[in-house]
């Protein structure tokens, strides 16, 4: 099977043709250089180490400071587009175990463009698109733990970048 055939399984398997797509205004704005400083957190996580992922995006690892097996990885890649980040999500969950994931919107979950979660109880991984950035949320740590609050400190700090690189033009 070439990687072609792959992705259009995944597509249908994804549902990728009825995934929520952002206003035409919104899918223009568009991050760049994102470097994620969530001050909003710093109290409870601090940020253990930050490494390269990919061509643009970088992979940043915290820990709880009260209970120092909570850990989690937030990786984030920068694409030129809307829909080229919508497909980088598509290639990543496309090599889920799981036949289906939950989506986000599904489950009530209100953050990204589209993404989605585990079928677990608790969210210990999430996925999503905001803008043209991916971004993958993960609990990493010995003692697993909910991402769903972090997943969203994250995009709200996505939205305001976007909104203040895009305001500044």
């Amino acid at each position: 099977m070439n990687m072609q055939d792959w992705y259009e399984g995944a597509r249908k398997r994804f549902g990728f043709d009825a995934w929520p797509r952002p206003s035409r205004e919104d899918a223009q704005f568009r991050a760049r250089q994102v470097s994620l400083d969530l001050k909003e957190v710093e109290t409870t996580w601090h940020r253990e180490q930050r490494i390269p992922w990919g061509r643009k995006g970088y992979a940043d690892y915290y820990e709880e400071r009260e209970n120092g097996r909570h850990r989690i990885m937030v990786r984030i890649s920068e694409y030129p587009s809307n829909d080229e980040a919508r497909m980088a999500l598509l290639r990543e969950i496309s090599f889920s175990m799981a036949v289906t994931l939950p989506r986000l919107d599904e489950r009530g979950i209100q953050i990204g463009d589209i993404g989605f979660t585990g079928h677990g109880e608790m969210d210990t991984g999430i996925i999503f698109v905001r803008h043209n950035m991916l971004v993958d949320v993960r609990s990493i740590g010995e003692e697993a733990l909910s991402v769903r609050e972090f997943a969203g400190a994250v995009d709200n700090f996505v939205i305001g970048t976007v909104k203040s690189q895009n305001r500044n033009r």
